[in-house]
């Protein structure tokens, strides 16, 4: 196989899983609940989304401290009336940060390991 083709290969599996690396799934309309201190929720109301982590959910509102400040910062804490969130997806950005160096990485190493093996040569 050309060089060029194994390239756009990696290259497109690379932008594919690029997109799936932090694991969002969706949930259910959020019911009362108090979730772990380090979750991340991502709340959706409209076309804004905010990632919060200590997040409480009451009947009423949904309340959490941003994703970037430390999870038992209360001053920080913000709530949300339940009736303004469209939905909500649970995840983990640092998890997704690190599939994304380990596929980048491991995708650098399969290419120089290919051009090796071929010979080591530019053409």
């Amino acid at each position: 196989m050309p060089a060029d083709k194994i390239v756009a290969a990696c290259l497109s599996l690379l932008i594919l899983a690029s997109g799936c690396s932090a694991g969002w799934r969706r949930v259910q309309p959020p019911g009362p609940r108090i979730y772990d201190k380090r979750q991340q929720v991502q709340v959706w109301r409209g076309t804004e989304t905010v990632v919060l982590h200590a997040v409480v959910v009451d009947s009423a509102s949904l309340s959490g401290v941003p994703f970037i400040e430390h999870p038992d910062c209360d001053s920080y804490r913000m709530s949300l009336p339940i009736a303004s969130v469209d939905s909500v997806r649970l995840g983990n950005r640092e998890r997704g940060f690190l599939v994304g160096v380990w596929i980048v990485a491991l995708s650098i190493g399969a290419l120089l390991a290919y051009w090796c093996l071929a010979g080591c040569t530019a053409d």
